[in-house]
């Protein structure tokens, strides 16, 4: 029986960006093959850093805050889990003191975004929001240990407020968008958006498609000459 190829694929904000910022083709491939072998429904269990997620996503609660961090994580049992949340948090507090220190700072739950073009939907969802004095934003956190580029962090940022605006808040906020490289305690907000970064997205979500498709016949094409066996 035949695979069929979905009307829209999900993938990750990092993958997609892994795909836009690849120079090699066959990499590119790679990026693709390998989003097209994945559930397309979300798995808890393969999302590595979804419980230190919730902790931060708890914060607009008042149940946790900068000074506590550590004592949320508590429960978290796996060693490994917890020894890479733990220099999360540190620059977590860091990027907190430079941007936020001595504000009165009203911290907003998280924003569930997905930008979508050319049947491509990427998860870009903020997990805070702050209002202060000098910040009203929906932010976006980047725990990974690759540090995040100027580059992009505008391009996240782009299609956060693209999403924003597509969405039913996005006629009565107002926000700018932004993503903390948590890590290297980095907040880069952006407050303009360049149309050309909104064509570079456009472009790559038409090309990722397209290898999409081009990878599916080709594997229908194997199934039929007998090359290999899909198994349902």
């Amino acid at each position: 029986m035949k695979k069929t190829l979905e009307a829209k694929l999900t993938i990750t904000c990092t993958k997609f960006l892994e795909f836009i910022c690849e120079a090699d083709w066959s990499k590119k491939f790679a990026v693709v093959e390998k989003a097209l072998d994945q559930p397309s429904t979300y798995d808890p269990r393969t999302d590595f850093y979804k419980q230190l997620r919730e902790v931060f996503t708890r914060m607009h609660t008042g149940q946790v805050s900068p000074g506590n961090l550590d004592d949320a994580i508590k429960n978290v049992s796996n060693p490994i889990k917890r020894a890479n949340y733990t220099p999360v948090i540190a620059g977590f507090r860091q990027a907190w003191a430079r941007n936020f220190g001595g504000q009165d700072v009203k911290i907003l739950p998280q924003r569930t975004l997905r930008w979508e073009y050319a049947g491509l939907k990427v998860s870009v969802s903020a997990q805070l929001g702050f209002v202060s004095e000098w910040h009203n934003c929906l932010v976006r956190l980047w725990c990974n240990k690759n540090a995040l580029g100027a580059d992009q962090s505008d391009l996240i940022a782009n299609m956060m407020q693209r999403a924003f605006l597509q969405s039913d808040h996005g006629a009565n906020e107002s926000f700018d968008f932004g993503v903390m490289d948590v890590r290297r305690a980095n907040l880069s907000v952006a407050t303009s958006f360049d149309s050309l970064a909104e064509l570079r997205l456009q472009s790559a979500a038409v090309e990722f498609m397209h290898i999409a498709k081009a990878l599916h016949e080709r594997a229908d094409e194997l199934q039929e000459s007998g090359a290999f066996d899909v198994i349902e």
